[in-house]
């Protein structure tokens, strides 16, 4: 019936009918009383908790104060049908999105895959022909059709540690339990991978055996609540067991009995990584291997985060897309370490890896002699220069031993080098990326050749440890200035050489006014023009941002009646050690109106001398390094 709202009754009657039940429900399954909390739901909706419940309730295993809450609020609030029935009367059907999607799911191959493939004269033309076959397929989205299906995640199955479903959208044909498929990543494809004709590498496309087929029912969540099905029809999302071996996390599956497909198009977020947290363990038992093993298997349930071990850091690494995606991951990875080691899990903010440069030269060569005191090697530390450490990192500079001729013509002709310095670099470091090297700048000394290879994996030795705080080395150039080897080969043993030159190399580091650079972010996120101010303010101010620049978004006027909810685009420079919670302190001063936050790697700057000292303490603390910095004079010898 209509008629005048009473504000105070009305008030009244939604806490007693909406607010009360929930807060008593919740304060019942937290004491753990099953019986309780089933006639208490009994009582507001007339019906109990499910009967698995009740009989877990007697069992040795009972249900936690989570699952009892899980349950229970499903019961009175079931979200998931209410999502359900929105998604089913909002969303249009897999044949009509399919259709007009199917262009960006099988995207045609690009000018630069097309110049690859030149020396296969026949795999343009096949390639962009699949291509075509796989589009018309998936834009019929028919169940007669040829079988291309795509996995977006893998979920762990419950009530067992090895089984995984493989969620996937069936887009075309129709897939059972006994099919054979190709499984195909999202980036296996390559126009030039394998012999002629074939367009996705033999290793790259692996087969494998679906042995079930399960269908999800609307009120559960993947792997909790499914149920065995027959097959899976082009348009459906099912569970598909018996790729676990076979599959990392997203992929395309295809029929074996015909060629491997085309990768489609890989999932696109408007989310990055920008919050990280370390994780671990108690020393000792089978903690560190159930934590590795659980990892990976958190890592292909979530498409958002990235799990893996830091080498710089020495730590295991959860990165998610805000603070509250790191809690939920972490409650899911103590339920994958089971209820014995899941409550010992530890979390922490994970470390910042830096880097160590030099600012000036050595003003003198520094001394270091082996121990039996038979070889004796002078260095010298100066800066390699930003440029010249980017172009050896990126490879515009040749490190490859074979490429030494055409390194040295590039260092002479574009970064000024000498032309003997050029042609006598000793090491390039850390291998593969290298931004440090290390030049034999000796003139009439012997035994040289015979001991390059020792003094180069002291170099690289220095390189991934440097002597500041323990970091690797950026942007540094060490000189061997002279040097006394000897002639007996006995006396000339890694044991003497690599100890002594590792000192030398260290104390002349520590005499060529040691730097410590932090790395630098990239920040990006889409805020009304009301706002752009708040995030100036916060990113300018504790953070530190270098740098901090906004314009306003294409075509943003024409959707906004008021010009202060016009869309601007915000980029700044920000150290990536101030970019802990940042996401979640945006998200409450902003109350919610900040989208696409994304924070990317950037490059190295060197730390404010203001902050070096206490940063370098505690970096080496956690390297488990003395305190106190070691200093030329206690590392290098006197003649």
């Amino acid at each position: 019936a209509r008629g005048t709202w009473d504000s105070e009754r009305g008030a009244k009657a939604f806490v007693q009918m909406a607010l009360r039940p929930v807060a008593e429900l919740h304060a019942i399954a937290g004491e753990g009383d099953v019986g309780a909390l089933d006639v208490r739901l009994q009582g507001v909706l007339g019906r109990g908790l499910p009967e698995g419940l009740l009989t877990r309730a007697k069992s040795p295993d009972p249900p936690s104060a989570k699952d009892l809450r899980r349950a229970a609020l499903g019961k009175l609030l079931p979200a998931a049908r209410c999502i359900l029935a929105t998604a089913l009367s909002r969303l249009p059907s897999p044949t009509e999105s399919q259709r007009a999607r199917a262009q960006q799911l099988c995207p045609r191959p690009s000018p630069e895959e097309g110049d690859q493939a030149a020396e296969d004269s026949t795999a343009p033309d096949a390639r962009a022909a699949e291509v075509d076959a796989q589009t018309s397929a998936v834009a019929a989205c028919a169940s007669k059709g040829p079988l291309v299906a795509f996995v977006s995640k893998v979920v762990p199955m419950a009530g067992s540690s090895k089984a995984h479903a493989a969620v996937a959208r069936v887009l075309s044909g129709t897939i059972s339990p006994g099919t054979d498929v190709w499984v195909v990543d999202d980036t296996s494809a390559s126009p030039a991978a394998g012999a002629k004709g074939t367009l996705v590498s033999a290793s790259a496309a692996r087969q494998a055996r679906v042995t079930r087929v399960l269908r999800f029912t609307p009120s559960g969540v993947a792997g909790a609540h499914a149920s065995g099905a027959q097959c899976a029809r082009a348009g459906e999302v099912v569970g598909l067991l018996g790729l676990e071996g076979a599959l990392g996390r997203s992929a395309t599956l295809g029929q074996a009995s015909l060629p491997a497909p085309l990768p489609l198009a890989p999932l696109a977020f408007e989310v990055s990584v920008v919050e990280r947290r370390a994780v671990s363990l108690p020393a000792g038992g089978v903690g560190a291997r159930k934590l590795a093993e659980a990892m990976p298997t958190l890592q292909r349930a979530d498409p958002l985060v990235r799990c893996g071990y830091d080498t710089e850091t020495c730590e295991q690494v959860i990165g998610g897309s805000g603070e509250l995606h790191l809690e939920v991951c972490v409650e899911r990875l103590r339920e994958l370490l089971g209820p014995q080691l899941g409550p010992q899990l530890v979390v922490t903010p994970a470390a910042v890896a830096h880097r160590e440069g030099v600012a000036a030269r050595s003003p003198q060569p520094l001394l270091a002699k082996s121990s039996n005191k038979l070889n004796r090697f002078w260095a010298i530390a100066s800066p390699l220069g930003e440029d010249l450490a980017r172009a050896l990192e990126t490879g515009v500079v040749p490190v490859a031993r074979a490429d030494a001729t055409a390194r040295a013509r590039a260092l002479v002709a574009n970064h000024g080098w000498d032309r003997k310095d050029a042609a006598r670099i000793l090491g390039l470091s850390p291998e593969g990326a290298p931004t440090n090297a290390l030049v034999d700048c000796t003139v009439g000394v012997q035994g040289m050749d015979l001991v390059k290879d020792l003094l180069a994996d002291a170099f690289a030795q220095v390189c991934a440890q440097g002597p500041l705080a323990g970091q690797r080395l950026r942007g540094v150039r060490i000189d061997i200035t002279d040097a006394l080897v000897h002639a007996v080969a006995a006396s000339r043993r890694a044991g003497q050489i690599v100890p002594a030159a590792t000192r030398a190399f260290s104390a002349a580091i520590l005499a060529a006014s040691p730097s410590l650079l932090e790395p630098v972010s990239i920040v990006r996120l889409s805020v009304p023009l009301r706002d752009v101010g708040q995030v100036y303010s916060e990113l300018t101010g504790e953070r530190r941002a270098e740098s901090v620049t906004h314009t306003q978004a294409a075509d943003a006027s024409a959707h906004c009646a008021d010009a202060a909810d016009e869309l601007c685009h915000v980029t700044a420079a920000v150290p990536t050690t101030q970019t802990t919670g940042l996401s979640e302190v945006l998200r409450g001063s902003l109350r919610g109106s900040a989208r696409g936050l994304k924070v990317d790697f950037s490059h190295w700057a060197p730390l404010d001398e203001d902050i070096v000292g206490p940063a370098v303490e505690h970096l080496r603390s956690h390297r488990g390094m003395p305190r106190a910095v070691p200093t030329p004079e206690s590392l290098s010898d006197r003649l």
